[in-house]
């Protein structure tokens, strides 16, 4: 068979194959491939990227707790709840935190507030309501703060160490108990933090890609990969998934609509981190045009290039038959010449 029958035959059985495929393909085929495999291996990967994520946070706030609670452990700290505050304490508390903001950039503000709500220490000018020489007085929590959504947790009955995401003000607040020398519970110091300080983190650990946003859930926890007001739409699907939830595992992805959008959302809990939630768009787990192009090409050429292939080998047996009668020709001729 000459080259270019083997060629247009090939190409006429590709074609085929290839036509009958495409059919196949399209009437759910691609739905298959989608839900068995591809589906998989992307919310396997998604996985694995929250659990880093996860991770890294765990270490962001563990960094945190631990420098606050050396600092609290202090007993000047204690001291800042007595009445008449001396001014080598005044001079310790100042000097602490004025170098715990420096070695720390991300802290927004410190104050210490007892369970009533007063302030006893405060690095916010906005809580300053007259300064002496030796003595600061303070506004009240709810004078500088009219919402406070923290105001149970400042209680001796909370936890010594706490999380409160302030969604609104864009801040993590790290909430310490602090107790005197005799054990007596005498406020909490409350530590703001940026929460462009915990983005900048993620992005030197290498777990968030620059571009992606995080938001946070009022009094819940983080979400990432949606703009700032998406918490807010899609705080009754949040607060009614995630409420019922506190073991530490990832739970199934939830779909969502957002601005005209499907999207799944990813959610993982921990208690030292609270809430995360990753949000994927729904077109990750489809497969897209030119992905369906490219395997319908892959099988055409595959197609023809086995079938050219298979005749070349056949026709490569005739050629080799063909030269051992002309080498046995040839001797045969030199052999009868000599005799």
């Amino acid at each position: 068979m000459k080259s270019a029958h083997r060629i247009a035959l090939s190409l006429l059985i590709s074609v085929v194959v290839f036509s009958i495929f495409a059919v196949i393909a399209f009437s759910g085929f691609f739905a298959y491939l989608e839900t068995e495999f591809y589906n998989r291996r992307v919310t396997d990967s998604i996985k694995m990227d929250l659990e880093k994520l996860k991770y890294s946070i765990e270490e962001y706030h563990e960094t945190y707790f631990n420098r606050f609670s050396a600092i609290i452990r202090q007993e000047f700290i204690a001291r800042a709840f007595l009445p008449n505050l001396s001014r080598e304490d005044l001079f310790l508390i100042n000097n602490t935190f004025g170098t715990l903001q420096s070695e720390y950039p991300g802290i927004l503000g410190i104050r210490l507030i007892d369970e009533r709500g007063s302030i006893h220490f405060s690095t916010f000018d906005r809580d300053i309501r007259l300064r002496e020489d030796f003595r600061i007085a303070y506004n009240r929590l709810q004078d500088v703060e009219p919402i406070i959504g923290y105001s149970d947790l400042l209680t001796s009955e909370a936890g010594n160490i706490l999380l409160y995401f302030d969604g609104a003000n864009r801040r993590i607040l790290y909430i310490l108990k602090i107790y005197d020398s005799l054990n007596r519970f005498r406020g909490s110091a409350v530590f703001s933090l940026s929460l462009q300080d915990l983005k900048q983190h993620l992005l030197q650990r290498g777990v968030l890609e620059l571009g992606k946003e995080i938001s946070l859930v009022q009094e819940r926890g983080c979400l990432f990969n949606i703009s700032q007001t998406g918490p807010g739409f899609l705080e009754d699907t949040l607060l009614m998934q995630w409420v019922q939830r506190t073991e530490d595992s990832i739970f199934e992805p939830i779909p969502v609509s957002y601005q005209d959008r499907d999207f799944y959302l990813f959610s993982v809990y921990s208690g030292k981190t609270g809430f995360i939630g990753y949000m994927v768009s729904g077109q990750q787990f489809a497969l897209d045009d030119s992905l369906k192009i490219l395997l319908l090409v892959s099988l055409f050429l595959t197609c023809f290039l086995v079938t050219f292939l298979l005749f070349s080998v056949r026709q490569d047996k005739v050629l080799v038959l063909s030269q051992r009668i002309k080498r046995f020709q040839i001797n045969f001729i030199k052999e009868y010449l000599e005799n």
